[in-house]
């Protein structure tokens, strides 16, 4: 297996660090959106496109700095099923966005929204023939780039995501300009403007740097799009768009936090295990410390007490019941980390999880 060098380490391993960390804002602003209103089919459409980003980003991340073709072959291929179905999403949210009711009861346009995305996860994850095809990376100091070219299945790929995007933008700028309140009109603009701008980026890095100038240019489309992120969180922001705080909850007895502050208590919680698994994964793998496997291995130990918390924060569970259970959960994730890191490294990203048991019980007391 061949090293890299100290050169390619350095440039291939900043551009990896910029795609986990495109991955993380993505990440952990579905989380954030779906927080405001997890009822909401509008709120849960941003979260998975957001999330559909974030796997781009992390699939990318490993893809670029991988340390032999197979490895970033493959991760690229599983990229797909971040990317191939975001544009679709993104689509989709637009109409709800822009209040297109009567359009979205009719059963075909989600056939024509969702049919292109499970032909990308196919065609570029699954299908052998296509996939390969589609991929002949080469290794590059700035890591792993694609150069097969523009071949017909990318030009059908270029046809339905600029398609999708521009379909957006004109639904976007038309709902501005017939919506009678001003908030709306000026959330139309600055969200097409970004789309505008993440189209041109996007595109340029993905496909026509490398054609043009014959240059193995890194595909940058994930970071492209943290435009429209950054828009829409503007508006959100700003104008107080999608920002439906749930109504606070009843207090139990004998309870030093209520319901609803222990709920967001646990969210901030969640959060910090989900950074925990950034953070150990970048630490691990972008500095060679430790494989690729075993920086998964760590880093999902977080993200799974993550996801687990997460999901009993909106259960309905006794606040006792939830107390008692990520308690539970968060002494038992401390001596798998400790065995983990014992056994084959030699950091100390093991004082992270004794952080947050601490301040839990610090809170509960």
């Amino acid at each position: 297996m061949a090293k890299r060098g100290v050169v390619d380490l350095a440039l291939s391993g900043i551009i990896s660090l910029i795609f986990l960390i495109t991955s993380a804002v993505y990440f952990f602003a579905g989380l954030f959106v779906l927080s405001y209103n997890s009822r909401s089919a509008l709120h849960r459409l941003l979260c998975l496109s957001f999330l559909c980003l974030s796997w781009w980003g992390f699939a990318f991340a490993v893809a670029n700095a991988a340390p032999d073709y197979e490895t970033a072959l493959f991760w690229r291929r599983l990229a797909a099923a971040g990317w191939g179905i975001y544009y679709s999403l993104f689509l989709h949210y637009v109409l709800l966005l822009t209040e297109r009711n009567a359009l979205l009861q009719k059963y075909w346009l989600y056939l024509f929204l969702y049919l292109p995305a499970l032909l990308n996860v196919f065609l570029y994850g699954i299908c052998d023939q296509t996939a390969l095809q589609a991929y002949h990376l080469v290794q590059t100091p700035a890591g792993w780039v694609n150069m097969a070219g523009i071949l017909a299945l990318d030009l059908a790929h270029l046809a339905h995501y600029i398609g999708f995007a521009l379909t957006g933008l004109v639904l976007l700028l038309t709902w501005g300009m017939t919506a009678r309140e001003r908030t709306k009109r000026k959330i139309a603009r600055i969200i097409g403007y970004a789309v505008v701008a993440a189209l041109i980026i996007g595109t340029l890095t993905e496909h026509a740097i490398s054609e043009i100038f014959q240059v193995s240019f890194p595909q940058l489309g994930p970071i492209a799009i943290l435009i429209i992120a950054f828009a829409m969180f503007y508006c959100i922001r700003r104008y107080g768009m999608m920002r439906q705080m749930p109504k606070d909850m009843v207090s139990w007895e004998n309870q030093m936090l209520n319901e609803y502050a222990q709920a967001k208590l646990h969210f901030y919680l969640a959060m910090g295990l989900f950074f925990g698994g950034f953070v150990s994964f970048a630490a691990l793998f972008l500095t060679n410390r430790a494989s690729l496997a075993f920086a998964i291995v760590f880093s999902s130990v977080f993200t799974v007490a993550g996801i687990i918390i997460y999901i009993i924060r909106s259960l309905g569970l006794k606040p006792d019941l939830k107390d008692t259970i990520i308690g539970i959960l968060l002494a038992a994730a401390l001596p798998v980390l400790t065995v983990l890191i014992y056994e084959f490294t030699a950091t100390h990203s093991w004082t992270l999880p004794v952080v947050f048991v601490l301040n839990y019980d610090y809170f509960q007391q």
